[in-house]
C-alpha cells in the first residue's frame, strides 16, 4: 500500500493515529492558499479575493483526500464510483474557478464554463499546444456526467459512469492546466499539485 513516507521516515495512513501528527494528513490550506496566491496571468495575480481562494484550498484538501481513500481503502464497485464521481465534481469545480479568473484576465466577461472554454480555446489562451484544448473538450464531458438526471441505459446506474480512466483523466487534465504557462507557476511553487501525479492503486503502471 502506497501510504505517505514523513520526514522521519515514519509511513503514516489515514488509520494510524488520531491527530495529524500521527496519521496522514492532507496539504495544509495555508500551503494551498499561498501556491493559489501566486497564479498570475500578465503578470497581474489571478485570484485576488482571499474568500475566493480559500475555497480553492479547501476543495484541493478534499480531493487529496479523495485520492488517499482510494489509495488506502479496498472500497465496493459502487463506493469506488462515487468516490470517483466526487473527484470529478470537486476538481471540475476547482478548474472552472480557475477557468473563469483566467477568462476575466484576458477581458472576457462569460460565466459559462462552455462558453469560458470556448472563448479560451479561440484564444489559445493556454498556449498553443492543441492536446490543451482537446483536454478542455474531455472537461466539457466529465463534467456533463456528473448529472444524475439524465436519461442513462436502462442497465446503467450512476456509479458506472465513473470508472478509474475517468479518474486518470480528470487528474491529468487538473495537473496539465494548473502549472500551465498561462497561470503563471514556477516549478517550487507548483509541488503541491504534485500528488495528482502519484501512483493510486498498485496494479497501474
Amino acid at each position: 500500500m502506497n501510504h505517505w513516507p514523513t520526514d522521519e521516515g515514519i509511513i503514516r495512513s489515514l488509520r494510524t493515529g488520531k491527530d495529524s501528527k500521527d496519521c496522514w494528513y492532507p496539504t495544509p490550506t495555508r500551503v494551498w492558499q499561498a501556491t493559489i496566491s501566486a497564479f498570475v496571468h500578465a503578470e497581474v495575480q489571478l485570484i485576488d479575493d482571499i474568500s475566493v481562494r480559500r475555497n480553492i484550498a479547501y476543495n484541493l484538501q478534499y480531493v487529496e483526500y479523495l485520492e488517499q481513500t482510494l489509495r488506502e481503502l479496498s472500497l465496493s464497485d459502487v463506493l469506488e464510483g462515487q468516490t470517483i464521481k466526487s473527484h470529478v465534481i470537486v476538481s471540475v469545480s476547482v478548474l472552472e474557478c480557475l477557468l473563469f479568473h483566467l477568462n476575466r484576465a484576458a477581458g472576457g466577461k462569460e460565466s459559462d464554463l462552455f462558453k469560458i472554454i470556448d472563448r479560451i480555446s479561440n484564444l489559445r489562451l493556454l498556449g498553443q499546444a492543441q492536446k490543451r484544448y482537446e483536454d478542455l473538450g474531455r472537461l466539457r464531458k466529465l463534467r456533463n456526467k456528473i448529472h444524475i438526471y439524465e436519461q442513462r441505459n436502462p442497465i446503467g446506474t450512476d456509479y458506472q459512469l465513473f470508472k478509474r480512466s475517468e479518474f486518470r483523466d480528470m487528474r491529468r487534465i487538473l495537473y496539465e492546466i494548473v502549472t500551465s504557462s498561462a497561470l503563471g507557476l514556477i516549478e517550487p511553487q507548483a509541488q503541491p499539485f504534485e500528488f495528482l501525479r502519484t501512483k493510486v492503486w498498485s496494479n497501474e503502471s
